[in-house]
């Protein structure tokens, strides 16, 4: 994956910086379209548990568990790539659900696309904004404004090394 990341439109540069400061920024949203909006992350790895063979880490104070990282030691980091598409939004936190990730953050910035399905969603997570893609009627159903409280979802298999 690479450290910075240059965005050209028409031959002109659109954004460029740091790979995970790029990709976090919805204006950049459209640009990015065929590859997907995504956030890039750095989380420590905690433990691996070899029975389910996942890897518990460490990221913004909270725990997320990914495919096994077996060639990652304890304590080391891993870069994962969180897919606007793969997160789904709570307004409380889930209980009895297959899906193990759940971070809570809090909504930093809504763009609706106009005449679209579409809205795209910033959680802070801290040092990260996790990006969401969702439904315009889930967003308002969901009451979602800057400022409110979040949980997001993440299946693990949906995390990209």
């Amino acid at each position: 994956m690479a450290d910075r990341t240059l965005v050209l439109t028409a031959g002109r540069v659109t954004a460029e910086g740091p790979t995970a400061d790029v990709l976090e920024h919805l204006d950049v949203r459209p640009l990015a379209e065929r590859f997907g909006a995504a956030t890039v992350v750095e989380a420590r790895v905690v433990r691996h548990d070899s029975d389910y063979q996942l890897t518990w880490l460490e990221l913004a104070g909270q725990s997320l568990s990914v495919p096994g990282l077996g060639h990652l030691a304890e304590g080391e980091v891993a870069r994962l790539v969180v897919r606007a598409r793969d997160v789904s939004l709570a307004t409380e936190r889930p209980r009895s659900l297959s899906m193990r990730n759940v971070l809570a953050g809090r909504v930093v910035e809504v763009r609706e696309e106009a005449g679209s399905t579409f809205a795209d969603v910033a959680i802070d997570l801290g040092p990260y904004r996790l990006l969401s893609r969702v439904t315009r009627l889930s967003l308002h159903e969901l009451e979602l404004t800057v400022g409110s409280p979040v949980f997001a979802l993440l299946k693990s298999v949906s995390l990209s090394r």
